[in-house]
């Protein structure tokens, strides 16, 4: 993020007795996902149109679509970008100090994380600065969806979890999670958090009603993002260190399978379609988005971006890529709800 090299180093739970799962020694099943060759079709490939990139501000990272807008945390600039979300001509500039490295709704207005501070801050619906909230440093990336009136972010430089309810506008917990945290993900029906813990190789469950650690989840080198498949039922994990990605069975907590063809130079994160079928890996250490068949566990098509994709999000059939060393927005039309 801010160029890996640079912001990354900015940007890099009391614990109760926690179980470590080993990965699991590899089945035939998953010898055969990276052995091999990674091929597509056109009956993938046409599932799939790129609509524009767009030169933007320095730095892109989080991005969100809203009432026909799209909007983006423009780190290197200070600033949050407005864009028409049909032509993607910038409509406005609203102005964040900090590194700002994404936005997530309030009832009226945004929340903005700047990664360089320790607080949170409220923007208007006129990009207006407002009220702000103290939370550990280091904020980052939030959780791609609210459970309800509630929303997470990870806080990198002192291994927290912040809880904020965005109804009632104020930090409802901060929960310890492992060595330098990445994004997380949660499920809204039991209230469990997944977050990567970079720095020790694992991956923290967190019950968050009783704000502690289930357990921790060996993964592969340096885990940078994850997320869950629209069902819940897989938690799929990146590993920049080694260019994997792990499925990890959100039951059992135990890995059940590893991709490696198809991940090209430092996956940073991954993200699930809305249709169910198809997930999303930014390779951060070049220009391409890896595209997952979910039920078959293997790459199967690649998409063109800018330079360090960093962040992705999904609004059904739309798939939002920024990428920060190009400075690019990217947008394609992808499979959306059945």
């Amino acid at each position: 993020m801010l160029k890996l090299s640079k912001l990354r180093f900015l940007w890099l739970f009391v614990l109760s007795p926690v179980q470590f799962f080993s990965l699991s020694t590899h089945t035939f099943a998953e010898e055969a996902l990276q052995s091999g060759s990674f091929q597509t079709n056109k009956s993938i490939t046409n599932k799939f149109t790129k609509l524009t990139e767009i030169k933007v501000g320095k730095a892109p990272h989080g991005i969100r679509f809203h009432n026909e807008k799209i909007y983006i945390a423009m780190a290197g600039d200070d600033e949050i970008w407005v864009l028409d979300g049909k032509s993607y001509k910038l409509l406005d500039k609203w102005p964040v100090k900090g590194a700002p490295l994404d936005l997530v709704r309030l009832d009226e207005g945004w929340l903005v994380a700047p990664f360089s501070q320790n607080y949170l801050i409220e923007l208007s619906e006129q990009g207006k600065t407002g009220k702000s909230w103290p939370v550990a440093k280091g904020p980052s990336l939030f959780t791609p969806y609210q459970n309800g009136t509630l929303t997470y972010i990870v806080n990198e430089f002192e291994d927290k979890l912040t809880v904020f309810d965005t109804h009632l506008k104020t930090v409802i917990n901060s929960i310890d999670t492992g060595d330098r945290p990445y994004p997380a993900d949660v499920i809204a029906k039991n209230n469990r958090a997944f977050v990567p813990n970079r720095d020790e190789d694992t991956v923290s469950v967190i019950d968050l009603n009783q704000g502690k650690h289930l357990t921790k989840v060996k993964t592969c080198d340096k885990p940078e993002g994850g997320a869950l498949t629209m069902d819940s039922k897989t938690y799929m994990v990146t590993c920049s260190g080694d260019n994997k990605v792990l499925f990890i069975d959100t039951k059992s907590y135990q890995v059940t399978a590893t991709i490696s063809k198809g991940i090209e130079s430092r996956p940073f994160a991954v993200t699930a379609g809305e249709d169910g079928r198809f997930a999303y890996v930014n390779n951060a250490g070049g220009t391409k988005i890896s595209v997952i068949d979910i039920p078959a566990k293997k790459v199967v098509h690649q998409l063109d971006v800018g330079q360090q994709p960093i962040v992705m999000r999904v609004y059904n059939d739309l798939l939002l890529v920024t990428s920060e060393v190009s400075n690019t927005l990217s947008a394609f039309t992808i499979p959306g709800k059945p």
